[in-house]
């Protein structure tokens, strides 16, 4: 690596992992219509939470529905105003938490052994099949596996059992 590039290399990491973030995640996520059971349930939940601006009771076709948290309902409706009442807009929320997932990782691997793993386990995370796809569902799993990374990588304790890298 050259000497002028060493105070930037965070930097040019950071952008490479949103580069990637965007394209993998983001780009065309309005593409295929919402798929399974979940997908057009989930939307339809947020789509009525958005349309009535009633963000405390969660309804399906009127009727409340307490299933499931309401945070992604939140981000969906937040999606809904960024992008419009579509695919993508449902999308958003999972896409969103996929993203800060991916430097989650990167900061946790950077913090506890160097930023080359950092940034191969970010790369490691972002290539992965089951997270590629559930990055791109509206469902309530990436946002869950958001907070969960959160959470577990912010430990102050979390180094004392983590292997050191000579």
């Amino acid at each position: 690596m050259k000497p002028a590039l060493r105070p930037y290399f965070d930097h040019i990491i950071m952008i490479v992992l949103a580069g990637l973030c965007y394209v993998l995640f983001f780009h065309g996520l309005g593409n295929i219509g919402l798929l399974g059971p979940d997908e057009p349930r989930y939307a339809a939940i947020a789509r009525e939470m958005f349309l009535t601006g009633d963000y405390i009771t969660p309804r399906l076709y009127g009727t409340p529905w307490f299933e499931k948290p309401v945070l992604m309902y939140w981000l969906a409706a937040v999606g809904y105003k960024l992008f419009g009442i579509n695919e993508a807009g449902a999308r958003f929320p999972s896409a969103l938490a996929a993203s800060i997932c991916v430097f989650l990782v990167y900061f946790c691997g950077r913090r506890f052994w160097d930023r080359a793993i950092g940034f191969i386990a970010a790369l490691i995370l972002l290539s992965s099949i089951g997270f590629f796809a559930f990055a791109r569902a509206a469902s309530m799993d990436m946002p869950l596996t958001m907070c969960l990374t959160a959470a577990l990588s912010t430990r102050p304790w979390a180094s004392e059992f983590l292997p050191k890298v000579p």
